[in-house]
């Protein structure tokens, strides 16, 4: 007969109790009271606690035991401490009943598609597990089954509302020297409303939190003996104070508010004598349901806010007391204490972020990029879904403190089953995201099946209890996902779930698996140990996607033109929609208004009128100097509406060709022919002169000329490849040889197909780098869809000529790339009125600069850099700088050495040396004005002193030479990212779409209050295609010797002077430059990490940059980037001239080549 032995440790028992010591087990004594549950419960028959001993004996022994313990002089089991745990805390005894099999998800063992249900050697959980209720007869029960149920209702479209807003007038007085006073004065509505209370001061408090702890019943051998940890995601802080909030002293309190990283309170929460206090031993509930606690939450004094009444928005503008500079603490306690009241007076938001509000009843589906819905409801299939919410911000006003309100789009999972998910995106058109998985990340998926109950203090069918984080998806479907059953052996996942857990939905084999558990880690081409056997296994049938998930995600670009869509909204619904559903999202209005008296605030909820001006339009001529039409910021490229097509200002007289290469995939036949005589036909009339009077040959590339694997598709044509087939080296190879007959004036018009978005802009991203940095060649891209068309009665497609206005938007990129000028700004309407630059045109240079981040999978991607500057009086003409930084650096690292560069060429080009300066700098938040102002303008004054330098020692002929005492500096920062919107209160001062008019200026009210010598306003330049206007806003940081009336005249112009639209832009022409070539860059870029993706040269981050910190992580990425930028990948000419740091052709210096 074989000996008993330990249910836990499987040792032989000692006779004749069968029992032994603590100190005799080989599963280790519990560390404290939280652990000893899990340890000692499910041990077999249950021992009676002595009836002599009361609870108070039982809590003392259990509290305090050891290995060698003795109970009543003899030595403690673990059967006797169970008994007495059991006594101490009321837990009802239980009947004895069989050891039965665990229902929950299956964990895996340590092989890539077999799974072991509960090895204990892999951290898995014990099958050994006593039920405390009989198995559930099966049951699928879905909560979404067909996705969410209340869609958005179709918009109201209304063009102008104007009723009981609350009117606000200016009330400082008007000083020229910061705000302007030109201009048509006009009144607007804008979406701020007054916050007219606030608190008399703010406690704050930084938060710093202990290990957290597994303290269930029914917790894993593997949570209760892997070391603790310390919590890091927002998520989970979030749970944890909603333990502490029932804790002293917070418990009945409703004065404070936290982003629980910092909590603000209206009154001391500490001794005036400590630095703070300490809750110790929380326990909270974590995203699935189980119980954790964590050992302490330390609340840290920092400082004391205080908003006096009589200066209440110079205060907004201060920093924290510890000199931290950046983001005023001011604002952010302001703005912690409304999230807090919006979260609380309304069901059904979801935040996002820190002041983000999305209603989750209010939404509409974003179709999917294959299907084309066919009827009512089609398109629900989408796993995406687009949420409307609303974002408030507390904004420091010229003379009062105020709330911006904004509505905000953004993209949520689609709720569903799993399996219709996995459905759904299997499609195609998701390969952006990495597919499903891609979609899935750092998502909640539910269990949609009933499981069986083991412990009294945890029903996993409860609704919180049914939630699983998504891992990973599985490589196999059910039927061949395979475990180690306790007692059947290997098994498949399929077969588990009908015989074992009775299931009567039988999985399929279409969908793998779902890996609910711990996602597999690979280092070095295995599997970490830490991850092995810590999978959760199930059929992707059970299990449905959690509501109230936004996507992690950056949206593809076919997902992003559906969020445009479903974000628009003409202005005067947009306003309807921030006075009614915006207040009532925000708790503004309705039945918990109120309550925001509690945390010392009182908000109007009334949208503002404010004051404004429109500024006259800029007159826009071309080479006869006869101003031309400009309505609402747009002018055609004809003499008149309909008439004959413009001559521009400027074209470079020289042995032009432009050449038309058809890199289509099925190729374009005669219509390329055509194409080259429309083009040539309306350039010659724009008053280009082609060598030889006409355009050259048109260039095919078939599978004949060149050598790769042509890929499975068949063609009326001769067979073609894709262009993303090809690599960089073969194209160069291919074109090298033809580049060498062309002259710097020849250009390309490159035919490309439509396919995915992805795709394109693959392909696209290659011609660029072949053409730009190889050729030095010009291009312009042209997709097959602007001249694709339908017939009206049958719908079929054909291929035929476009228009003449694309044509003529053509002739501007050409012209521009070329050096020639398309256009003049000037002041007026009248014949030979003047410049429109014409105060600056004798001495002053001006500089665009930006920094793009580049989206990229390839880890530690260097951020782009480029600084733009014109090289004549005119300022048509903004050549460029290029360089790469470390990643996510905001400050452009290497200024100084690009404007030196830019204010060169400029004195080259006009022989003389500027005087004065204008900088646009786009691209800085609010966060970084003080770097903007101690770093990067000093930076620009040291490039124009060493532009100097370089000069006065080359020489040049004919250069006037001449430097002044001080630079005269004008350094404007242009933000895009704001949520600052206006609409005209009147039809008189709106356009066509119920917009405000072109040219409006707003610089009072909502703007900055008169703290030190920066100012800003706000100019509406362009008139909006779709939805409401979006102004630029900029920040004045060095006004220069300029007055307000003069820069914002000259920021205006130039949204009129970007020379590749005949229509003004959004923001200053020069910014825009800049951003593009930033954007030229990410695509230089892609040509280094496609091909070193998986190659770790110069990318290896050293120990002692990883002890470094944030520092070290900085430095890291800074060498990541110098190492890139020395290679031939990213910069073509860094070998054979080493001083050159610009990555294109060097014949494309003086030329804006990437418009």
């Amino acid at each position: 007969m074989p000996k008993p032995t330990c249910i836990r440790c499987k040792a032989v028992l000692d006779p004749p109790l069968n029992q032994h010591a603590l100190s005799k087990c080989g599963r280790a004594p519990p560390a404290s009271i939280d652990q000893l549950w899990p340890d000692c419960e499910a041990l077999g028959d249950a021992c009676e606690a002595p009836e002599e001993t009361n609870i108070a004996q039982c809590k003392v022994i259990c509290e305090t035991f050891k290995p060698d313990s003795e109970f009543q002089d003899k030595p403690l089991t673990k059967h006797m401490l169970e008994a007495l745990f059991q006594k101490a805390y009321a837990r009802p005894k239980k009947a004895s009943v069989p050891v039965v099999k665990q229902n929950l998800p299956l964990r895996a063992s340590t092989s890539s598609n077999t799974t072991t249900q509960g090895s204990p050697s892999a951290g898995a959980q014990s099958e050994s597990t006593a039920a405390v209720s009989s198995p559930p007869p099966w049951r699928l029960k879905f909560q979404n089954r067909v996705g969410l149920v209340s869609p958005l209702p179709k918009k109201e479209v209304i063009t102008c509302v104007d009723r009981g807003l609350n009117v606000c007038k200016a009330l400082q007085p008007v000083d020229i020297n910061r705000r302007g006073v030109s201009g048509k004065a006009i009144f607007v509505s804008t979406n701020y409303v007054v916050v007219d209370q606030l608190p008399k001061q703010l406690f704050v408090y930084t938060i710093a939190y202990g290990e957290i702890k597994t303290n269930d019943s029914n917790a894993t051998i593997a949570d209760t003996t892997k070391p603790p940890r310390r919590i890091k995601r927002l998520a989970e802080k979030k749970l944890v104070f909603e333990g502490l909030r029932e804790e002293t002293p917070l418990q009945g309190r409703n004065d404070w508010a936290t982003d629980c990283d910092t909590l603000w309170s209206g009154t001391a929460l500490h001794d005036a004598t400590e630095p703070g206090f300490v809750m110790p031993h929380i326990g909270f509930k974590k995203a699935t349901g189980r119980s954790a606690t964590i050992d302490h939450v330390t609340f840290t004094y920092k400082e004391k806010l205080e908003f006096p009444a009589q200066d209440t928005t110079r205060s907004l503008l201060n920093s924290s007391q510890d000199g931290e500079r950046g983001a005023s603490s001011y604002i952010a306690a302001l703005n912690g204490l409304v999230s807090k009241h919006v979260t609380e007076a309304r069901h059904g938001i979801v935040q996002v972020g820190p002041n983000k509000f999305f209603l989750s009843d209010v939404y509409s589906h974003m179709p999917h990029p294959r299907w084309k819905p066919k009827s009512q409801g089609e398109d629900t299939w989408s796993p995406l879904n687009a949420h409307r919410g609303y974002y408030s911000s507390i904004r420091p006003g010229a003379d009062r403190v105020l709330l911006n309100i904004g509505a905000k789009t953004t993209a949520f999972l689609h709720p569903m089953p799993v399996s219709d998910f996995l459905r759904c995106v299997n499609q195609g058109g998701y390969e952006q995201y990495g597919d499903a998985e891609g979609l899935l990340k750092n998502s909640m998926l539910r269990i949609a099946y009933d499981r069986q109950q083991f412990h009294d203090d945890f029903d996993p069918n409860e609704e919180n209890n049914r939630r699983k984080a998504f891992a990973s998806l599985g490589s196999m479907p059910p039927g061949q996902q395979t475990f180690d059953h306790p007692q059947k052996g290997t098994i498949d996942v399929a077969r588990y779930f009908e015989e074992d857990l009775k299931a009567t939905t039988v999985p399929n084999n279409i969908f793998p698996c779902v890996n609910a558990g711990v996602r597999p880690r690979m280092i070095d081409g295995a599997e970490d140990p830490e991850t092995v056997g810590k999978q959760l296994w199930v059929p992707a049938e059970f299990l449905e996607v959690v509501p109230n998930q936004p996507l992690s995600q950056q949206l593809s670009p076919n997902d992003m033109d559906a969020m445009l869509k479903a974000a628009q909204h003409a202005p005067g619904t947009l306003q309807k929609l921030i006075a009614g559903e915006g207040f009532d999202a925000l708790g503004l209005t309705g039945k918990d208004a109120d309550h925001l008296k509690l945390l010392g605030l009182h908000i109007k909820p009334q949208l503002l009128q404010i004051p404004a001006r429109c500024l006259p339009t800029p007159g826009i001529t071309f080479s006869d100097r006869k101003a031309i039409n400009v309505r609402n910021a747009s002018w055609f490229l004809e003499t008149s509406d309909g008439g004959p097509p413009v001559t521009f200002c400027h074209v470079p007289q020289q042995r032009a060709r432009i050449h038309v290469l058809d890199l289509t995939l099925g190729g374009v036949g005669d219509l390329a022919g055509r194409l080259v005589d429309a083009l040539n036909t309306r350039l010659t009339r724009h008053s280009f002169k082609f060598a030889d009077g006409s355009a050259a040959q048109t260039f095919h590339l078939v599978t004949d000329s060149i050598s790769f694997n042509p890929r499975a598709h068949e063609h009326k044509q001769p067979p073609r490849f894709g262009l993303q087939d090809l690599s960089d080296e073969t194209l160069i190879t291919k074109f090298g040889a033809l580049a060498k007959s062309y002259n710097d004036a020849d250009s390309f018009l490159v035919l490309l197909d439509n396919k995915q978005s992805a795709i394109n802009s693959a392909e696209y991203a290659r011609v660029k780098r072949v053409f730009d940095q190889h050729l030095g060649l010009h291009t312009v891209c042209l997709t097959v869809p602007k001249f694709t068309f339908k017939y009206p009665d049958t719908k079929e497609e054909y291929l035929d000529v476009p228009g003449g206005q694309l044509f003529s938007n053509l002739a501007l990129k050409f012209n521009l790339k070329l050096g020639g000028q398309n256009h003049s700004v000037v002041a007026g309407k009248d014949r030979n009125a003047k410049s429109a630059f014409h105060d600056i045109q004798a001495d002053t240079i001006v500089l665009g600069a930006d920094v793009s981040h580049a989206p990229s999978k390839f880890p530690d991607c260097p951020s782009v850099a480029a600084v733009v500057g014109n090289i004549d009086r005119e300022f048509a003409t903004f050549p460029g700088s290029m360089r790469l930084q470390a990643k996510g650096q905001e400050v452009i690292a290497e200024l100084r050495n690009m404007v030196a560069e830019r204010v060169v060429a400029y004195s080259i080009a006009t022989k003389k040396f500027p005087t004065r300066m204008i900088f646009f700098r786009d691209g800085i938040g609010e966060d970084q004005f003080d770097n903007a102002s101690d770093v990067e303008m000093e930076r620009v004054k040291d490039g124009y002193e060493d532009a100097f330098g370089t000069l006065k020692e080359a020489k040049v002929s004919g250069l006037t030479l001449t430097k002044p005492a001080k630079l005269d500096l004008v350094f404007i920062v242009v933000g895009k990212r704001h949520h600052t919107r206006f609409f005209p209160v009147d039809d008189a001062n709106a356009d066509k779409k119920g917009n405000v008019l072109p040219g409006l200026i707003v610089d009072s009210v909502i703007t900055r209050p008169d703290v030190t010598k920066v100012y800003d306003f706000f100019l509406q330049s362009h008139a909006a295609l779709n939805g409401t206007a979006k102004s630029a806003h900029y920040i004045v940081l060095e006004p220069g010797s300029m007055k307000a009336d003069q820069i914002q005249a000259l920021t205006y112009a130039f949204c009129y002077n970007y020379a590749r639209a005949s229509k003004g832009v959004s923001y200053a022409g020069p910014a825009y430059y800049a951003d593009r070539l930033c954007e030229r860059g990410t695509h230089y870029l892609k040509g280094y990490t496609i091909m070193n993706m998986n190659q770790g040269h110069g990318r290896v981050i050293t120990d002692d940059e990883k002890k470094g910190g944030k520092d070290g992580m900085n430095a890291f990425r800074n060498r990541v980037a110098g190492h890139i930028s020395r290679q031939t990948t990213w910069n073509p000419y860094c070998e054979d001239v080493p001083s050159r740091k610009n990555p294109w052709h060097p014949r494309l210096d003086n030329v804006m080549f990437w418009l």
